[in-house]
């Protein structure tokens, strides 16, 4: 049930009206939101809109926080552009929900309005993007408005990257110093493994997930005055947050008896990761910049510590903007039957224009005054219901797989993967399909970072895309999750 212009009941001179001329408009106003909640039953879901936000609380499960969207960046004429506040048009959207955040969770569910992806907008792509960051990080109600057929392909992927909502807020850092912030934090939580979660005879290593908790961060550019591109920076406190640098210190101490550690970096828009070393114990002048953000426009970056050695990394993918509710776990598995071949084809591969035998490159790979020796190791990746599609759509994850010692040559033939959402042959080698994104030889890490492509044999109609995204986490598991194995070439020493 939407109520909306809720403000007409309290405009100037309608108080001449009420019988009780003792009640101020807010009391009248939450009077009769107080009949409408009890007439209307537990069993149905009120939407509030243009109201006055005090008199509401209480009364309406969801509430809209600004203006209506609007179809350009600024108020259309004849509108007045000077308001910042009411007229409908996506500045006024974005700085309304943006400084209303955190009423999400605690006074209702946050609505900035529905998001429109029509053809006949007047926004650019960027400022599109832009847009669709605020309204993810708002963590609220993620409405579409649009006939689903007559959206290019580029504009329903977006959509399809944005739902389901995460149900979390960000929280802007830059609130008291900037009047529309450029810089969101939004911290998430794996929810709790499936418990019918079958391993189809590969007992899970830990039953622990690895993917735990993580840090997006929102860079923005929302300049009225100048329309260049803007660069931001940031000192590790205002990426994670000081408990969670000052829990990264006592692990990095633990695991690598220092405070310098390894940070992934991965940008979901435009798809592309970095690494680089920092100092867990530094002061506030060691800023991690991120690259210049157009006019209007926002990046999203998943941003991680390594603090678990040897252990492999949940990077981000282009499947959902949160880079990690699009996974149901991350398990370290039994190696399945067949990849022992892995071994022989490292081993063959050491002998590649050396003139070495196989036994030979066998002894140049394991080294037995360190006491060396290459072993297997496997994860699995399990899909959230409905996170993937159609291969054609061109989903892709992004994982850190460590090697102990500095990463072999010909990476990709060291990896073997299988799977439903693997649409490769099954236990193929991977160079037609998968690529390596980055050879990690930093704080005593070592590894390479995957680009592996991903899709589902199902095939939807955007209609049943965009229901089965909106209904994720409501399903009942209906059919088996699509995974990923992945076999690995590791070091081990000892």
């Amino acid at each position: 049930l939407k109520l909306d212009f809720l403000y007409a009941s309290v405009l100037g001179g309608v108080q001449e009206s009420f019988k009780d001329k003792t009640l101020t408009k807010a009391q009248i106003l939450q009077r009769g939101m107080k009949l409408i909640r009890d007439t209307a039953g537990d069993g149905v879901f009120i939407l509030g809109c243009g109201a006055p936000l005090g008199s509401v609380i209480g009364y309406v499960h969801a509430n809209r926080i600004s203006s209506d969207a609007g179809l350009s960046w600024l108020p259309e004429f004849p509108l007045p552009t000077a308001d910042k506040w009411n007229l409908p048009c996506a500045r006024n959207m974005v700085r309304n929900s943006l400084c209303r955040m955190f009423m999400h969770g605690y006074w209702w569910v946050n609505d900035p309005d529905c998001m429109l992806l029509r053809p006949t907008l007047h926004f650019s792509e960027e400022e599109l993007l832009g847009i669709a960051t605020v309204k993810a990080f708002s963590g609220g109600s993620f409405i579409l408005s649009d006939d689903l057929d007559t959206l290019t392909s580029s504009r329903l992927r977006v959509a399809l990257q944005m739902l389901p909502p995460t149900n979390v807020s960000a929280v802007p850092l830059d609130l008291l110093s900037r009047e529309m912030p450029e810089l969101l934090r939004l911290q998430l939580e794996s929810p709790p493994m499936p418990s019918d979660l079958n391993l189809v005879g590969n007992s899970a290593t830990s039953c622990q997930n690895l993917i735990t908790n993580w840090t997006l961060i929102a860079v923005c550019n929302w300049d009225s005055k100048n329309s260049a591109d803007k660069t931001h920076s940031m000192s590790l406190v205002d990426i994670f947050g000081q408990p969670v640098v000052d829990a990264a210190i006592t692990s990095s101490m633990l695991h690598f008896k220092s405070t310098v550690c390894l940070l992934f970096k991965f940008n979901f828009w435009t798809e592309t990761y970095h690494h680089m070393q920092v100092n867990l114990n530094g002061d506030d002048e060691q800023l991690i910049h991120f690259t210049a953000i157009p006019h209007h426009s926002a990046r999203i970056y998943k941003m991680g510590l390594y603090l678990q050695p040897n252990s492999p990394v949940w990077i981000g993918s282009n499947l959902h903007f949160s880079c990690g509710c699009d996974v149901a776990a991350l398990l370290e598995v039994d190696n399945p039957a067949g990849v022992d071949d892995l071994v022989l084809a490292a081993f063959y591969n050491a002998t590649q224009g050396t003139g070495r035998s196989i036994i030979e490159g066998a002894q140049h790979i394991n080294d037995p005054d360190k006491g060396v020796h290459l072993t297997n190791r496997t994860v699995r990746v399990v899909f959230a219901d409905g996170a993937l599609r159609d291969p054609s759509w061109g989903g892709c994850i992004w994982l850190f797989l460590p090697t102990l010692l500095q990463p072999l040559q010909c990476s990709l033939s060291c990896l073997q993967i299988s799977g439903s959402a693997w649409h490769g042959q099954d236990y193929a080698a991977a160079e037609s399909h998968v690529s390596v994104v980055a050879e990690v030889c930093q704080c005593g890490v070592y590894g390479s970072v995957f680009k592996i492509p991903v899709g589902t044999r199902r095939v939807l109609h955007p209609q049943e895309l965009i229901q089965e995204r909106s209904n994720e986490g409501n399903a009942t598991n209906q059919q088996a999750l699509d995974e990923l194995l992945i076999s690995w070439i590791y070091s081990k020493s000892g």
